[in-house]
């Protein structure tokens, strides 16, 4: 019993870990990253608070499981916003 629900721990860990992405904001880091790791740059340009497009996009293809495991493994993340509504840092 012990076995199995450290076998579904580790599962769940590991399942959540390819989840975790995280898109640069910064094209000198991402360059600095992609350089290092001898990775692409995969650029998403957004309008974040105003392209549907952009909406259905992240929520389709960016959200997935599937995504987040091949990027992961295969380029660097790149996001650049161009918002109406809000200010950027």
């Amino acid at each position: 019993m012990k076995h199995t629900i450290f076998a579904i721990l580790l599962i769940c860990s590991i399942t959540t870990f390819a989840q975790e992405i995280k898109w640069l904001d910064s094209y000198e880091e991402a360059a600095k990253i992609s350089k290092e790791t001898n990775k692409p740059i995969l650029a998403n340009f957004t309008g974040s608070d105003w392209c549907r497009w952009c909406k259905v996009l992240d929520k389709e293809v960016f959200r997935t499981d599937e995504f987040k495991t091949w990027a992961s493994e295969n380029v660097v993340l790149l996001e650049l916003d161009f918002p109406k509504k809000k200010k950027l840092p």
